[in-house]
């Protein structure tokens, strides 16, 4: 367990160092805060649109490392190395699912403190202490949702044995799916409720509003679900 936590410190670090990552905060932040500002001087946006606006490019971050923490060990060929070097393959999946909880709750530490400044100082819509609540959902519902894309790339990479294809197929699932989800629950009433299950429908609301209880059973039981077939899947293949 020891090596696996810093197999995950050393994935974040490494997840840190990039200067891609730092780009895509920030341009995150600036629309955040462009979104804010519209907030403050207009009567049509609120505090939801400060964090959607956020979530609509952390979502794209999270995908992008989703597909790469594990597809990048196939793609750079040291997948036999990290699979054979004393550590079972189930901790170092862990690990890297782990690493994605991570860099989630850096994402919603930065999403939260841009909320916070336009909550309480702009928006004057709560003082300190009553947006703190809020500012700790914000940074768990990240956490969990990076986890939901990690173990949901982590499977596509073990599957295809590359972040290219991980990551469209993690795209396609979380960013064209939902849409097409929605247009089919729109015709068919009858599976509304059904949708609020599926995770890869209800991930983009859960960043920056409510979501339902139906919709937390499906984005936990689709994170056991694709951890659960990652893990019987990497102990089943051959990577000598």
């Amino acid at each position: 367990m020891i090596r696996a936590t810093k197999l995950s410190v050393l994935e974040f670090k490494k997840i840190t160092l990039e200067v891609g990552l730092y780009i895509g905060i920030l341009c995150a932040i600036l629309a955040s805060c462009a979104m804010g500002w519209m907030a403050v001087t207009t009567e049509y946006f609120g505090l939801v649109n400060v964090f959607g606006f956020f979530a609509m490019i952390g979502e794209l971050i999270l995908i992008f490392y989703g597909a790469r923490v594990l597809g990048s060990e196939f793609q750079y060929k040291t997948s036999t190395t990290i699979f054979t070097k004393g550590i079972s393959r189930t901790k170092v999946v862990l690990a890297k699912l782990f690493c994605m909880g991570l860099l989630g709750g850096m994402l919603g530490l930065v999403s939260s403190i841009v909320g916070l400044i336009f909550q309480v100082f702009l928006l004057k819509e709560s003082n300190f202490l009553d947006a703190l609540l809020p500012f700790m959902i914000n940074i768990a519902t990240y956490v969990m949702i990076a986890i939901l894309i990690g173990s949901f790339g982590i499977l596509m990479s073990i599957l295809t044995l590359g972040p290219v294809a991980s990551f469209i197929l993690t795209f396609v699932a979380f960013k064209v799916l939902p849409n097409f989800i929605g247009l089919v629950a729109m015709k068919l009433t009858l599976i509304e409720k059904i949708v609020e299950y599926i995770p890869f429908y209800t991930m983009s609301e859960a960043l920056y509003r409510p979501i339902t209880n139906e919709a937390y059973i499906g984005i936990v039981g689709g994170v056991i679900l694709f951890l659960g077939l990652s893990i019987l899947k990497i102990n089943k293949k051959d990577l000598v």
